[in-house]
């Protein structure tokens, strides 16, 4: 990925708010200029999207990113959900003495989508790992490490909440610009 000229945090927030909004059936730039002129995205957010067309047109070439397409078209896809769900308090601290005490989590689940044979939970992830990892895998296993306990309370909660069974979990590295399976 080339250099965005915003903070990471910003590039980001950036590039999940192109990933909710995107119509993968239009060209991304086409959409990027209008979000801009419709005030959706500031110039800088607008110039950081437009850095990272190349990783998001590969996110969507590829079977996870098609299968995504396929199940926004019927329905059966769905960005940015908000949840809220309540885990037992010692999961968050196994050293503190709780009785009957629960914390409440909060979260935006970036995507869940069926394709056609279990449900997908996919998160999209802007981290750099390359400059920090002594290979591709080891970058990979770097995400897996940093995000499985997050990903693993979002599937909880969709379990929970929704009464589905999640199959999948997948990140997709926009550095990397692959899935990376957790």
């Amino acid at each position: 990925m080339e250099a965005i000229p915003a903070d990471g945090g910003r590039t980001g927030t950036t590039l999940h708010l192109v990933f909710q909004l995107i119509d993968p059936s239009e060209p991304l730039d086409v959409q990027i200029d209008r979000w801009e002129a419709e005030s959706m995205l500031s110039p800088i957010e607008a110039e950081t999207a437009r850095l990272a067309i190349p990783e998001i047109e590969t996110f969507f070439a590829s079977d996870t990113g098609r299968a995504l397409t396929a199940a926004l078209q019927t329905g059966t896809g769905w960005r940015e959900l908000p949840f809220t769900y309540t885990v037992p308090a010692e999961r968050v601290n196994p050293a503190g003495t709780f009785i009957d005490e629960h914390v409440l989590i909060q979260g935006i689940i970036d995507c869940l989508f069926y394709d056609g044979e279990t449900y997908v939970l996919l998160d999209y992830k802007s981290d750099s790992v390359l400059f920090s990892s002594d290979s591709r895998e080891a970058a990979k296993h770097m995400l897996r490490d940093r995000y499985h306990v997050q990903l693993s309370l979002y599937r909880e909660a969709i379990e929970a909440i929704w009464g589905i069974t999640v199959g999948q979990m997948l990140i997709y590295s926009l550095e990397l610009q692959e899935i990376v399976v957790l």
